[in-house]
């Protein structure tokens, strides 16, 4: 009896342009790069903000992706829901990165958690995921640019 060995699900891999071919994308991350507050008067402004410009057709998409050779924040900015006004690329490389760390910024209310990894100094809300995802990520980080 012959058998047949077929995958029945599909594996979908993002494409990114600016990857080498050799690239292997270990971790993707999607929030916000500069927005790791705890405090929920801040987050509240800040919702109602974003609100209102999703509304007008403004939105900003933050992706940070880890790769085996380097970790990249990809943030673009749009204007009219398809056109793309801004586009930032931060790159950090083996040897380049001297503070590699992840955790939650809460404020008086402690039930208020934002989850965050940073890279120098730079913040990177991740939108949707736990403290140990940014935990995960953050060791992947340390360990590709180390």
């Amino acid at each position: 009896m012959e058998q047949i060995g077929a995958s029945a699900i599909a594996e979908t891999k993002p494409s990114y342009p600016f990857l080498a071919s050799n690239e292997k994308v270990l971790m993707e991350m999607r929030g916000i790069v500069g927005i790791a507050v705890a405090n929920p008067v801040v987050r509240l402004f800040y919702a109602i903000g974003e609100i209102c410009a999703l509304i007008l057709g403004f939105r900003n998409i933050a992706t940070l992706i880890v790769t085996d050779q380097r970790a990249i924040i990809n943030s673009r900015s749009y204007v009219l829901w398809v056109f793309e006004s801004r586009r930032d690329f931060t790159t950090f490389l083996p040897g380049g990165s001297a503070n590699v760390s992840s955790g939650y910024a809460a404020g008086f209310l402690w039930f208020f958690k934002k989850s965050f990894v940073r890279i120098n100094y730079l913040d990177f809300g991740a939108r949707g995921h736990t403290i140990d995802e940014c935990d995960k990520a953050a060791n992947l980080i340390f360990s590709t640019l180390r």
